[in-house]
């Protein structure tokens, strides 16, 4: 019997798997990082990110500061359903990157994805939808 890991694969299966999607690879696209992805994933990542690696801390070693942050969501089914989206956008490593911002390098910041920093915010008409939107882009259903 073989051991099966967290993606639900065989452990040592030859079938490489994208890190944004979570399937098998789709035309795969390799970066000089050795990181590959799905095509189509790679380029949706680079209309987010930009020209970096979605995989890849921008200095492997170097510390990086935080966010210290409290998000809301409507207690609502339509809110549990976008909870459970955003639950599976950060197993998946989509919620945050390492980048340079403000002057500073290696911050931990937010990868497009809406969040409501105060409970009226998740109450603005349209906030749940455009936080599906934002985790559609990322292959988040």
């Amino acid at each position: 019997m073989s051991k099966i890991s967290k993606a639900g694969r065989a452990v040592g299966s030859e079938e490489e798997t994208c890190p944004i999607c979570m399937d098998p690879l789709q035309m795969k696209q390799r970066l000089i990082c050795t990181h590959a992805f799905c095509a189509a994933c790679l380029k949706k990542a680079v209309e987010t990110l930009g020209l970096q690696c979605p995989e890849a801390q921008p200095n492997p070693g170097k510390p990086f500061t935080g966010i210290l942050t409290r998000d809301w969501l409507p207690n609502s089914p339509e809110g549990w359903k976008v909870l459970k989206l955003l639950q599976r956008a950060f197993e998946q490593k989509l919620v945050f990157t390492v980048a340079a911002t403000d002057g500073a390098a290696d911050r931990v910041v937010f990868t497009g994805i809406p969040h409501a920093g105060e409970c009226s915010e998740c109450f603005q008409p349209g906030f749940l939808q455009k936080v599906k939107v934002a985790l559609k882009a990322k292959f988040i259903e």
